[in-house]
């Protein structure tokens, strides 16, 4: 019993003479940053730019809407400094605030294109030594200097950064996190791809739309340095191919008259197996797309056999398209395996990938694609025939 009531005092001695949380940081001693940029300054070296949240324009519950502060102001304020390198430019960042930057709340960061296609080696290695740095975060290319993505103002998110991430949590095209681009970075046969993000210009028709962030198209690295674009309809073809895809809607002309049909592709499976012809590696892609019928234009009949196979076959055919364009930009015009092409060389022909692993870039062109294609139309809506259109003009 004495032994219990000496260990209990001597703990509770030493909790009494702990320091506590001895690395605590303040919420009022830092500056949050929701966003960063990286672009090539003009006079040399590189310019960092951060999004940094200004905690007093948010309120309680208490204050109209919930949102606090002032009508129109602004929750963040970006900040730019240049410098040698990116921890100097750092560094003269900090110098300019009372508060310590912050970056483990990161949600986007983006490079700008100049960086990007002189490589983004520099970039990496800054970011995957701080300890704060947001593997989750994301990873976007933008045309241009990547802090006027910063600056601009989406319309539904008071925090630009916030706003950019939603748009690619939605998976409407390609979202990578910083995790997944280090690792393909550092990969042996396979290059990184990015989201391409833009912001809308100013357009006197629909002044509301000026600043809104875009995400258009996908930016293709060959090792660490940006070769090219993917325009959005190639993005379809690549998120296919690297069975990425979430849920697009693809137009196609009505095959039997002269209107247009929308169907919402709402699940694909894409299957791929490399096999080995004589000296040549041949790529088997099979991919079945299930789609829902949400538009007519024209006057079709949707209650006939024919009608629906037809439509299944140019629905087909017009994801091939996509597909057959994105191999052609990849393939034939970069050069760069965002496909996924050689780690499935490497789990299904492991042989022939010791062969071929070194010089996987010049091997990987003359890879020969055989493309399968196949669609359903699950559902047709609540109507098989077009409303108001008389029967006299039914296909």
């Amino acid at each position: 019993m004495r032994r219990r009531a000496f260990t209990a005092a001597l703990v509770s001695a030493f909790l009494l003479a702990s320091p506590g949380c001895w690395d605590r940081h303040e919420v009022v001693d830092l500056a949050t940053v929701m966003g960063m940029a990286v672009d090539r300054a003009k006079e040399g070296g590189y310019r960092l730019s951060v999004q940094v949240v200004i905690s007093g324009q948010f309120g309680g519950a208490g204050q109209a809407g919930g949102q606090g502060g002032q009508a129109g102001t602004k929750p963040v304020y970006v900040l730019s400094e240049k410098g040698e390198d990116l921890m100097d430019a750092y560094r003269r960042l900090q110098e300019r605030l009372p508060r310590r930057l912050w970056f483990a709340d990161n949600r986007v960061l983006i490079i700008g294109e100049a960086v990007a296609r002189e490589g983004v080696t520099p970039v990496i290695d800054f970011f995957s030594r701080q300890r704060e740095t947001r593997l989750l975060s994301f990873v976007a290319v933008a045309p241009g200097e990547g802090r006027l993505v910063l600056l601009a103002q989406p319309p539904l998110a008071r925090v630009p950064a916030e706003g950019i991430r939603q748009v690619e949590r939605l998976q409407t095209g390609v979202a990578v996190r910083m995790k997944d681009f280090l690792n393909t970075l550092a990969a042996e046969g396979a290059d990184a791809v990015a989201a391409r993000l833009e912001v809308a210009p100013a357009d006197p028709r629909n002044p509301q739309a000026a600043g809104e962030v875009r995400v258009n198209g996908a930016a293709v690295f060959r090792g660490d340095r940006l070769v090219g674009w993917l325009s959005d309809a190639e993005t379809r073809g690549l998120l296919y191919l690297r069975r990425e895809f979430r849920q697009a809607v693809v137009t196609v002309p009505d095959p039997h008259g002269d209107g247009l049909l929308s169907v919402e592709i709402t699940h694909a499976g894409v299957r791929q197996r490399p096999r080995e012809e004589g000296k040549r590696i041949v790529m088997d892609v099979s991919v079945r797309a299930d789609g829902e019928l949400r538009e007519v234009s024209g006057a079709i009949d949707l209650t006939r056999t024919r009608t629906i196979e037809g439509l299944q076959e140019a629905l087909a055919g017009e994801i091939e398209n996509r597909i057959r364009a994105t191999l052609r930009k990849t393939q034939g015009e970069f050069g760069a395996d965002v496909l996924s092409f050689g780690e499935a060389v490497h789990r299904f022909l492991p042989t022939r990938w010791k062969q071929v692993k070194r010089a996987w870039r010049q091997e990987f062109p003359r890879v020969e694609v055989k493309l399968s294609v196949q669609a359903r139309i699950r559902r047709t809506g609540m109507t098989g025939r077009p409303a108001m259109v008389p029967e006299s003009r039914w296909k």
